[in-house]
């Protein structure tokens, strides 16, 4: 091992994924490093090792709960402190694993575990004559942890007291407490946070009659078996729950009827930090879905966020500054009058680009009453149903009385 290279690494970059890296190409090993709880802080696969388990491990940012209890077991009973702790297990897809395991210390403080995936190598280009792991010499690992225990301690107390959960960091990210990802970036570093990448996460609202320490606890518990890695958090009444692409939504349908609850998934994330704004979308959806006469405010659902976005949109545009379009506001207004639909049968009729046929199609209706009702809205509100150039006009304030009408199409 080029020891000179992983102190150069040390000395010159200040990320323990730098440092974990370096490491990793000089022992040919792929490396993980988790905190206390088994939650991954860093990892260096240059590849995607063929081993199910693993590969989930990333996915999830987490180990797997048997390797947890295998390490935990034998750390207990048997394990030397020094280096040379050894684990072998056939993981779920049938393969044997090795891996070797150490605790990360900095001082006397205890930081998480490194784990070398000993039967895996990475990827070696043609004239190396060596594909195996380099991990012989105790020295060598003790030298690369040291440094990997420092790094990993001025990243965990980077961002403020060490003492900040998790859950904590969360909470302070949706109470706006971060005003830009680069500060974020830094409260995270050290934590499973840093490598946490979940595909999605939910907003679940939580009825007032099932608010009760029980109901809750009990809902917990059931997420956390059904959505591994999900991390449910109660915040203001409402759970946070992250989603991975290997979660069925399915699941979350049926545990909604279940409880009682009422789901909005958010659209795919890039990043932590974007569910400040998408946990603010999901209050207008339920806002929007709680209006009275609403007939999509059902007891139990599960929606995603991006399909009532337009209407959120334009919900709030109308609360705010009203139908602007006086021929559309007289229409809307007779509509709330007389309980009929000429709103709905024009703006069906401008998306269908005119066709009587696919307007009656869509809205159920004859077609000599969909023509029926075109001659009146022509006849009497004066509004050309055919001029091309209002159409966008026409269909946003349409759309906009059709939310203030509540009607079931939107």
């Amino acid at each position: 091992m080029n020891k000179k290279t992983l102190l150069n690494t040390f000395l010159n970059s200040n990320s323990l994924n730098d440092m974990l890296a370096s490491c990793a190409k000089e022992f040919n090993c792929p490396l993980i490093i988790t905190d206390n709880g088994f939650h991954i802080v860093s990892v260096y696969f240059e590849n995607q090792i063929k081993s199910e388990g693993f590969n989930n491990a990333v996915l999830h940012s987490e180990l797997p709960l048997n390797i947890c209890a295998l390490i935990t077991e034998n750390f207990n009973k048997n394990f030397k402190k020094s280096i040379g702790n050894i684990i072998c297990f056939k993981s779920k897809d049938g393969n044997e694993e090795k891996i070797r395991v150490n605790t990360l210390k900095c001082g006397k403080v205890e930081l998480g575990y490194i784990i070398y995936v000993l039967n895996y190598s990475l990827k070696y280009n043609e004239n190396k004559k060596n594909k195996e792991n380099k991990i012989s010499d105790e020295k060598d690992c003790l030298f690369a942890e040291q440094l990997l225990a420092k790094q990993f301690f001025c990243e965990k107390h980077s961002g403020g007291l060490p003492t900040d959960t998790t859950e904590e960091i969360i909470i302070d990210l949706l109470n706006g407490k971060f005003k830009d990802e680069e500060l974020f970036k830094i409260k995270i570093a050290g934590t499973f946070l840093a490598h946490f990448t979940p595909e999605r996460f939910a907003v679940i609202s939580i009825s007032s009659e099932n608010s009760n320490p029980l109901f809750l606890n009990n809902i917990q518990k059931n997420l956390k078996q059904n959505f591994s890695a999900s991390h449910p958090i109660f915040y203001n009444g409402k759970i946070i729950l992250f989603l991975h692409k290997d979660h069925d939504t399915g699941d979350l349908q049926n545990l909604a009827e279940e409880y009682n609850l009422k789901v909005a998934v958010s659209s795919k994330i890039n990043n932590i930090y974007e569910i400040k704004q998408m946990y603010d979308l999901s209050l207008d959806v339920f806002e929007f879905l709680s209006t009275e006469n609403n007939t999509k405010n059902k007891k139990a659902f599960v929606i995603n966020i991006e399909d009532y976005l337009l209407s959120v949109i334009l919900n709030k545009t109308v609360l705010k500054y009203g139908i602007f379009n006086n021929k559309i506001k007289e229409l809307y207004n007779y509509d709330a009058t007389n309980k009929t639909e000429l709103c709905l049968t024009l703006y069906t009729y401008l998306i269908c680009k005119h066709s009587l046929a696919l307007t009656g199609e869509k809205l159920f209706t004859h077609r000599n009453t969909v023509q029926y009702r075109l001659n009146k809205i022509r006849g009497e509100f004066l509004i050309d149903t055919d001029n091309s150039d209002e159409v966008f006009l026409y269909l946003f304030y349409l759309k906009s009385a059709l939310i203030k009408l509540n009607n079931k199409e939107v």
